[in-house]
Order: C-alpha cells, then sequence, then structure tokens
C-alpha cells in the first residue's frame, strides 16, 4: 500500500516528481527550485565518477542595454564536503558572450566551462547578446 510509506510533509515540499528510467535520476520541484538527484551504492574505500547531462528551461533575463543573462545556481547540499565539479554550459552559437562568472570559469567559443571544488553555493552564468550580422 502506498500509503503506508508516503511521507506527507515531503508530499508537501516537492511536487512535479518525474523519475528518469534510463538513469534512476529523479528530477522535482522544491521550494521553487528544480531539484536532480540520485542514488548510487559504493563500497568502502571505492570512488566513482559520475556524468550528468541536464538541459535547464530557457530561462534568460533581458537586460536594458540589450544584453541577456543567464544564471546557474547550484547549491550544495549542507554537510558534505568539498567535491570536484565540472559544468559545461552551452550557448546558442548567434550568441556572442561577454561576461562569464564564477572567477576560474572559462569560455571556448559558445561554451562555457567551469572545473574545480564545489565548496558553497555558487553561480555560473554569463551575459551575453546575439551576434550583429555585418550585410
Amino acid at each position: 500500500d502506498e500509503s503506508d510509506t508516503l511521507d506527507i510533509d515531503l508530499a508537501e515540499i516537492e511536487k512535479d516528481i518525474r523519475l528518469d528510467p534510463a538513469t534512476g535520476a529523479r528530477q522535482s520541484l522544491e521550494f521553487g527550485k528544480e531539484v536532480l538527484g540520485l542514488w548510487t551504492i559504493l563500497d568502502p574505500g571505492e570512488t566513482k565518477v559520475l556524468r550528468l547531462t541536464y538541459q535547464t528551461p530557457s530561462q534568460f533575463v533581458s537586460q536594458k542595454d540589450g544584453s541577456m543573462l543567464y544564471r546557474l545556481y547550484l547549491q550544495k547540499q549542507p554537510g558534505v564536503k568539498s567535491i570536484p565539479l565540472s559544468v559545461s554550459l552551452q550557448f546558442p552559437e548567434n550568441f556572442e558572450i561577454l561576461k562569464i562568472a564564477p572567477p576560474g570559469a572559462s569560455q571556448e567559443d559558445n561554451v562555457l566551462r567551469f572545473k574545480g571544488e564545489w565548496k558553497e553555493d555558487m553561480i555560473l552564468g554569463a551575459v551575453f547578446k546575439p551576434k550583429v550580422s555585418l550585410p
């Protein structure tokens, strides 16, 4: 019986729950934030690399100067030690990236890359604008 395992408090917090049958990854909305999570079992001393591909909803914010802002907020789970993190954000090819964040991020063509230690909550993002075509 599903009612035996339903956590009423959690049900109030988690909305729009989706499961990926291929990976077992679980997506939901919690407190207005998109949440992605999964479990993996490791033996003591074992390490494993998890590679996730996630397409974010298009959430560009237009600026007064005609440029656009994109931010990806990565919220680290409390109590988890620093972990290696590698993130690539791919922007449409017809856009020029003007600024990138955080410090240490790099840009190659239309891809913003960050590789480092995930020690705390962080924002990855860019300010960009459409490329101007010359006649």
